[in-house]
């Protein structure tokens, strides 16, 4: 009897793992599909945005909203990894059912952007009265300094209260909540535009339309706390009695390594640009942009899909799961190669005379620069799912010292190639210091990471 009793346990137990195996790939799947849709909003509001605020305020106004508009991407740094950090901790914690410490989470999180927030609004009002924004936006006298300095001022306001405002969507994130985590965002999107449309009615001046960007997403973010602090998750509310040292030491430490590995894959990426006009001169720097916007759009989207279904790769190590988890990794892998390949292989093959058309003619593609990116995309595919594993495994410092010594090497070796080679050296000194210093070491690691973690998990006997 009691062999039986013990099988149909687990029975019993295979059932219920069987039937959290298929809900997690729901949440992951939904999770994807749900970031890709939001950063299709997204993009399409900005695609109607450009052409009205373009004929409302001029090309000079125009190049500062744009400019300002371009800065919300400092929102991933400025947190100093904080936010991810509550992730990691919030699925795990989720997974033990203890609501005692996410509250404790949440509240140190809250606090810590709520501080940085406060420091930078501090900075930005010293340096804010000193600057002539004129100057720094180079419009040659056509736009008022008060105008400039107005609708610096709105953003920078509208910044900094996103800076703490934004952790509801990642405590959505952490708690698998897909529909939740990018609804909110895609509606700050619309309220957005519905605000350029309001104020484009209104001959609105540069600030109502910085405010009208920026503020819809400050709107729905708040009202997204309401209710999540409100109705959905009370017992996470932030209270004094819930700081902990721990908390937020555990946090701060996480946060750091997070900030490196943000930072450095931007500077990696971002620095093209800028290598490109120090070494082949600021007329060349057209010949690496226009490409790296055809070539970047799937691999941003696979970044979204990936970083939608890190928390339940995440759920799956905290739970001992690590069979799942490397079934996910293998099909998150071919899944992405899949995506990326063709449309890749398609772009290497006729991207010139698609830049041609799109730009009019004024900007083509050389066929080492299509190469060169084409590996890049197709190399992303690789890069993407590692980077979620080692994140979801908490392979933070791993993660953190490849990421700084691939940034170092990108930076060098792009200027060298650069120098030799032209555009397409740019590309490529970031595609060999990933596939060198991440893509190699992470597919040693990763295996012997998930094997230590799954033996960690099996009781001796």
């Amino acid at each position: 009897m009691a062999r039986i009793r013990l099988l149909a346990g687990a029975e019993s137990g295979d059932e219920n793992d069987q039937t959290e195996s298929v809900e997690r790939y729901r949440r992951a799947t939904l999770g994807a599909i749900s970031g890709v849709a939001a950063r299709v909003v997204s993009l399409l509001t900005v695609f109607v945005s450009v052409p009205l605020v373009l004929e409302e305020l001029g090309s000079e106004q125009f190049g500062i909203w744009a400019t300002l508009a371009s800065f919300t991407v400092l929102l991933s740094f400025a947190d100093f990894g904080i936010s991810n950090g509550l992730v990691n901790m919030l699925v795990r914690v989720d997974a033990e059912e203890d609501r005692r410490s996410a509250a404790e989470h949440v509240t140190s999180a809250l606090l810590l952007l709520t501080a940085v927030a406060a420091l930078l609004g501090a900075v930005f009002a010293w340096v804010h009265a000193a600057v002539d924004w004129t100057a720094v936006y180079n419009t040659g006298g056509s736009v008022e300094s008060a105008v400039a300095a107005d609708a610096t001022a709105v953003f920078a306001c509208c910044f900094l209260l996103l800076l703490p405002l934004g952790l509801f969507q990642r405590i959505h994130l952490g708690y698998q909540e897909p529909l939740q985590t990018y609804a909110w965002p895609a509606a700050g999107s619309l309220v957005g535009f519905a605000g350029l449309l309001a104020a484009a009615l209104a001959d609105a001046s540069l600030p109502w339309f910085v405010a009208a960007t920026t503020g819809g997403p400050v709107l729905t973010a708040l009202l997204n706390g309401v209710v999540l602090l409100g109705r959905s998750r009370p017992w996470l509310r932030p209270l004094p009695s819930r700081l902990r040292g721990g908390s937020l030491r555990e946090l701060t430490s996480a946060g750091w390594a997070f900030f490196l590995i943000q930072s450095s894959a931007a500077v990696a990426w971002y620095s093209g640009p800028i290598i490109v006009a120090q070494v082949q001169g600021a007329a060349s720097v057209e010949d690496y942009v226009a490409p790296m916007r055809l070539f970047a759009f799937l691999p941003v989207l696979l970044q979204i899909a990936m970083i939608a279904a890190w928390p339940a790769l995440r759920s799956a190590v905290v739970k001992g799961e690590i069979a799942w988890a490397r079934r996910a990794l293998r099909r998150a892998t071919l899944l992405g190669v899949a995506l990326v390949a063709l449309p890749t292989l398609a772009l290497v093959a006729f991207g010139d005379a698609a830049l041609r058309l799109w730009t009019g003619g004024e900007v083509g593609a050389s066929t080492s620069v299509l190469l060169a990116f084409g590996a890049w995309a197709l190399l992303s595919a690789i890069v993407w799912p590692l980077w979620i594993i080692l994140v979801a495994a908490g392979a933070l410092r791993f993660h953190a010292t490849m990421s700084v010594l691939m940034a170092l090497v990108s930076v060098g070796l792009s200027v060298e190639l650069t120098g030799r080679i032209g555009v397409a050296g740019a590309v490529l000194g970031v595609a060999v210091s990933q596939l060198v210093l991440f893509v190699l070491p992470s597919s040693i690691y990763v295996p012997r990471l998930l094997s230590r973690l799954e033996r960690a998990k099996i009781p001796s006997i």
